[in-house]
């Protein structure tokens, strides 16, 4: 069965490269993974208490495409962390954002419902997160949300 047929490889399948880097050695490991759709985020605000602030989708992207540190052994030199990153290789038709709306109270650990409002613009600029072999780019480089 070709799965390339399917409605929802067609509209909505992304390629991610997710690419971990010593900071020692400077080696790094590249593998591409299949995404349908991204669980976005924003920055945490502590708790309920705190007053909602305004929030992009483009603060959003921000937050999921930002490096992070992880735990995993360099297979050169030994150390035991490296630096995350991902980029999109390759643009789904249609990109589908997820946004994960509970964080946990700082106090109590017990989820709360983030009320934020969205701001979301009639196009997104998804060039800051792509690789430089980027495909299936549109012609102008934006896609409309």
């Amino acid at each position: 069965r070709n799965f390339d047929l399917l409605p929802a490889t067609r509209w909505f399948q992304m390629d991610i490269k997710k690419t971990l880097t010593c900071p020692k050695c400077g080696g790094q490991r590249e593998h591409v993974e299949l995404y349908r759709d991204l669980s976005v985020t924003f920055p945490p605000t502590g708790g309920a208490t705190k007053t909602p602030t305004r929030l992009s989708v483009q603060d959003a992207l921000d937050c999921f495409f930002a490096g992070e540190t992880v735990d995993i052994q360099c297979e050169r030199c030994e150390c035991s962390y490296a630096t995350k990153t991902l980029a999109i290789h390759a643009l789904p038709r249609v990109l589908v954002l997820h946004v994960k709306r509970f964080e946990a109270d700082q106090r109590t650990g017990a989820p709360v419902k983030r009320d934020d409002p969205i701001d979301v613009l009639d196009t997104i600029d998804l060039r800051p997160y792509c690789t430089p072999t980027v495909r299936n780019c549109p012609n102008d480089d934006h896609y409309f949300f």
